[in-house]
């Protein structure tokens, strides 16, 4: 059985050495010692191997949880006989005579150096997340929130007491058919990644524009159970565009209205634009216009 066992057992005195009294097998490859080599501290001790950093503290957990005689559970570092730092989970208690006197301790370490790796990824990415400067909100089949990051609020005005909890589409304008909001959810529902512009509502009543993307994420049984959406606020952009198109809609009006023949040609004098007097003083069509050269419209003598 402790052949088999994942990582290391052991059963040691109470002492700040953690004097070995046994320790499976698994010792070699979480450590790198063979048993032989902890069991009575021959050339180390377990003790030892805890980074100096941590020894301490886990010194200290280990003595309060046998003073209340409850199990510990603790994550720490080891050293290995290489020199490489690795995590490690332990569980251990106190084993008592029927006095409730303290005779060893037992329990177990396993290696958790990955999925400390992993745990620490994860905190990268949700760091990453919170600090994004484009709105973040993820939400449950139901299409209820259940996250947000900062930028979320300051998009939309919700704030996570606000919104968690609640359905997503308290954004929804109103500016929008339902056909679209239904195409959209049969899309990301069918495991596909929709993005589009949406006109939404923020919490104080005003409307903005904003470019997003909706990812699906399955679970492990590669059913969708949740979708990401990331929101970016382009009012400006829009309303730029908007101003912009207005303005060229007013040049075209006084363009095409204006008495007199204009024309605009490129660097090569060929003609791009003309407006409707050009076009009726000539007798061609703006199409027709727009194939020539100002030197094709001049008579001869010119």
């Amino acid at each position: 059985l402790m052949r088999n066992l994942p990582g290391m057992a052991y059963r040691c005195r109470d002492d700040p050495h953690r004097t070995t009294e046994f320790v499976s097998e698994g010792c070699h490859e979480l450590t790198g010692y063979p048993p032989e080599a902890l069991l009575y501290n021959r050339v180390t001790s377990y003790a030892d191997l805890i980074h100096p950093e941590d020894r301490q503290q886990v010194w200290q957990n280990v003595q309060l949880a046998l003073s209340e005689k409850r199990r510990f559970h603790l994550v720490y570092r080891i050293i290995h006989v290489s020199g490489e730092v690795r995590w490690v989970w332990e569980q251990g208690c106190g084993i008592y005579t029927s006095q409730g006197d303290l005779l060893a301790v037992e329990g177990l370490v396993l290696d958790f150096t990955a999925q400390q790796q992993a745990e620490q990824q994860i905190r990268l990415q949700a760091m990453a997340l919170v600090a994004a400067d484009m709105g973040i909100s993820i939400s449950d089949q139901q299409n209820l929130v259940t996250w947000i990051n900062p930028a979320f609020t300051r998009l939309t005005g919700y704030s996570a007491q606000d919104i968690i909890g609640n359905s997503i589409e308290i954004l929804r304008s109103g500016e929008h058919p339902d056909s679209l909001y239904e195409e959209l959810n049969a899309s990301i529902r069918a495991g596909h990644v929709w993005h589009g512009e949406l006109i939404n509502l923020r919490k104080d009543g005003s409307l903005y524009y904003e470019e997003q993307t909706i990812t699906p994420v399955s679970n492990a049984q590669g059913e969708i159970s949740h979708f990401i959406a990331v929101r970016q606020d382009i009012t400006r952009r829009k309303k730029a565009l908007q101003a912009l198109q207005e303005s060229e809609e007013r040049y075209r009006i006084l363009f095409d209205q204006a008495h007199d023949s204009f024309f605009v040609v490129d660097e090569q004098d060929r003609i791009v634009e003309a407006n409707q007097r050009a076009c009726n003083m000539l007798g061609y069509t703006r199409d027709e216009l727009c194939t020539l050269t100002i030197s094709d419209i001049q008579a001869p003598e010119c």
